[in-house]
């Protein structure tokens, strides 16, 4: 199974990796520290399409060590199940942002 739903996100994914790469645009926010072990980017712009790409958005700060470190993780998640829902919507807003879109552009 696990094969079947990989070989169908690289299915979908392959018009976007068989463009040029200078039509691609990693999204970062303002704050990246590029200290922390982040080994993805929290977006991907494709420009000719106007598509923007958000991926792993979690209550934990967008930039973050991985593997995880627990320390950090006790550090700034809580077991508010709202403030978690507040926190990742926050780093949705600021990659957003970062890429320059709003919740308008979201479908």
């Amino acid at each position: 199974m696990r094969s079947i739903v990989l070989a169908a996100a690289l299915t979908v994914a392959a018009p976007v990796f068989a463009q040029s790469g200078n039509n691609l645009e990693i999204i970062h926010h303002p704050n990246y520290d590029k200290s922390v072990f982040m080994p993805f980017s929290p977006a991907i712009k494709v420009k000719s399409g106007k598509l923007l790409w958000l991926a792993g958005g979690t209550a934990l700060p967008v930039y973050h060590d991985h593997p995880h470190k627990r320390d950090e993780v006790v550090k700034h998640l809580t077991n508010d199940l709202e403030a978690q829902v507040r926190q990742t919507m926050d780093g949705i807003m600021q990659t957003l942002k970062a890429a320059g879109a709003s919740p308008k552009d979201v479908v």
